[in-house]
């Protein structure tokens, strides 16, 4: 199709050679290792290893908790959501998709299938976070918000924004809680983890936290 009466006949190219790049291995000097925060060539493989094992052991939680996640989805499925809850979902839904049609047409049937599988995710996000709920409640997890915190003055940063200034709009209030709530699921997910390899539990009870202020605050900034 891209060479119409063109395709499959025999052609000739000419190519002109604009420019011939080689990949310089740069010298390991002073220079260069202060670029990387470090003292020697020694300290920057420890460094490096330590980035990959980092990265690795991260790539790996995350895959243990999408499975464990589905377990517990699959393990627990019978119990019914509060109606209320329901309602509140399906009108999320719904505004999503009046919002999505005010920018794009939309067919009715597409809008049906937009909807019916807006609202089974929405279910199913609900139905997991009662599940992490109860387990956190019963292993008696105590959550770091300031993971949560790091995360959000993170976010804000890369949209040119102060925490404090973001948090007062409605996105930005909504990003922090999505955020918490993402946190809280990953570490109950990573107990859970723990308690099926039998590795040992540590308790993590920060002494101070970091905060974002928003309009519920009931101290002095």
């Amino acid at each position: 199709e891209r060479f119409g009466e063109n395709a499959g006949k025999k052609a000739n190219f000419k190519i002109q050679l604009a420019e011939i790049s080689i990949v310089k291995r740069p010298e390991l000097d002073l220079e260069f290792f202060k670029k990387y925060g470090v003292e020697d060539e020694k300290e920057l493989k420890e460094k490096v290893g330590e980035s990959i094992t980092s990265r690795k052991k991260a790539e790996l939680q995350s895959e243990y908790r999408i499975a464990v996640r589905a377990q517990l989805s699959a393990l627990y499925d019978e119990f019914d959501l509060p109606q209320e809850l329901m309602d509140f979902e399906q009108e999320q839904v719904q505004k999503e998709l009046d919002k999505m049609s005010g920018e794009k047409e939309i067919t009715e049937e597409e809008k049906e299938k937009k909807k019916q599988e807006g609202f089974d995710n929405a279910k199913m996000d609900l139905r997991m976070k009662f599940i992490l709920d109860s387990i956190s409640e019963h292993e008696e997890l105590k959550f770091d918000e300031n993971e949560a915190a790091r995360e959000f003055v993170g976010l804000a940063q890369i949209t040119g924004q102060s925490p404090d200034e973001l948090i007062q709009s409605p996105f930005g209030r909504d990003m922090y809680q999505r955020i918490i709530i993402r946190k809280q699921g990953d570490a109950t997910l990573d107990r859970v983890v723990a308690r099926v390899f039998g590795d040992a539990i540590e308790e993590n009870v920060p002494e101070t936290h970091e905060h974002v202020h928003d309009e519920n605050c009931d101290h002095n900034h």
